[in-house]
């Protein structure tokens, strides 16, 4: 069986490929009024469906210092690093 995170994060991913450019803007902005945790794993979330603008945003939100264990296992290495995932 499929871990639920996992599912979870995939439902989100199909639901955020039908936003459009002005939806996903949005999305990034209201997300800036949540916790660090939950911003790191929308940018994990638009890395992966290849949303590039905004996603800077996100980052720069985020204390560098902090990480966020999450347990994303199916998520690429590289990327868990870049958002400071554990």
């Amino acid at each position: 069986m499929q871990n639920n995170k996992n599912v979870h994060k995939g439902i989100i991913g199909k639901i955020i490929r039908k936003y459009n450019k002005h939806q996903i803007d949005l999305l990034i902005q209201c997300s800036l009024k949540y916790n660090s945790a939950t911003r790191a794993l929308l940018g994990v979330i638009l890395e992966i469906e290849k949303v590039k603008k905004g996603v800077d945003t996100i980052m720069e939100s985020l204390n560098p210092a902090s990480t966020y264990n999450l347990e994303l296992n199916k998520i690429n290495r590289l990327l868990k690093d870049k958002w400071n995932i554990k």
